[in-house]
């Protein structure tokens, strides 16, 4: 049996080790692991790596893309990035447009802000106008509806003018003439709050200085009467009152002034 056993071929131990035999690989020191060679220089290869956010619409049409094409997405990534790398200008171009268009819509937004404010404004004060012209209507009639008292002068036995009564209607008049004003110095306070309207807004003028001459004249109407009743007191006020002589030639009384 021996000899038929030495007799077989032999096979070296390192046969059945992919690195080699062990104990020549351990009696054999590694001074140095042999880098891996490579055909792309070191320079070249694709060794940074970058990392963006999408959102769910533009993340999905970029799966669908990188599958209809059968790319990678870093492929595709790559791609596009080196594509707009070699084109600058037009990214420069583009930029411009987007921001020229946003300039633009900007400008025009606050256009349209100023004349909304404007048109808002034109409106706002032309209801103001409107309200203290039916103010000043209101406080009008109230000023020519100001009148005095029914009050009588009576005649005293010499037929002059009772002084008493004068003065109670002289001071009835005053007081009248005061109440009167104070009414209209509201109106013109009115007119004056308008004219501030008008100011701003050059379409009332004209309807404020038709106002105006509305309000002048009923003033005006309402003194002409008081100034009558005064003239008429004034008379009695200044009557002499002496007796009368009677004409028997004649028949009736004379009355000397």
């Amino acid at each position: 049996m021996m000899p038929f056993i030495e007799e077989l071929p032999k096979k070296k131990i390192q046969d059945f080790f992919a690195e080699g035999d062990p104990e020549r690989t351990s009696q054999k020191p590694h001074s140095k692991q042999s880098e891996k060679k490579t055909r792309i220089p070191v320079s070249k290869q694709n060794r940074k790596k970058i990392v963006t956010y999408l959102d769910d619409e533009t993340y999905n049409f970029f799966k669908r893309y990188c599958s209809e094409h059968d790319m990678k997405p870093s492929l595709v990534v790559r791609h596009l990035i080196k594509e707009c790398l070699n084109k600058p200008l037009q990214v420069i171009s583009y930029r411009k447009k987007v921001y020229t268009m946003k300039k633009s819509i900007k400008l025009c937004l606050i256009l349209t802000l100023i004349l909304c404010t404007f048109l808002l404004s034109g409106c706002g004060e032309k209801d103001k106008f409107d309200k203290d012209h039916a103010e000043v209507i209101k406080l009008m009639e109230q000023a020519k509806a100001v009148q005095t008292k029914d009050l009588k002068i009576r005649d005293n036995d010499d037929l002059t003018a009772n002084q008493d009564d004068v003065k109670a209607v002289e001071a009835d008049i005053a007081d009248t003439e005061k109440r009167h004003q104070a009414i209209i110095d509201q109106v013109n306070a009115k007119l004056q709050e308008m004219q501030g309207y008008a100011d701003k807004e050059a379409s009332l003028a004209p309807r404020l200085e038709n106002i105006k001459k509305e309000v002048k004249a009923q003033d005006q109407q309402w003194h002409d009467g008081i100034n009558e009743q005064k003239a008429v007191t004034d008379i009695h006020k200044h009557s002499a009152g002496a007796k009368p002589t009677y004409d028997p030639f004649k028949g009736h009384l004379h009355f000397e002034n």
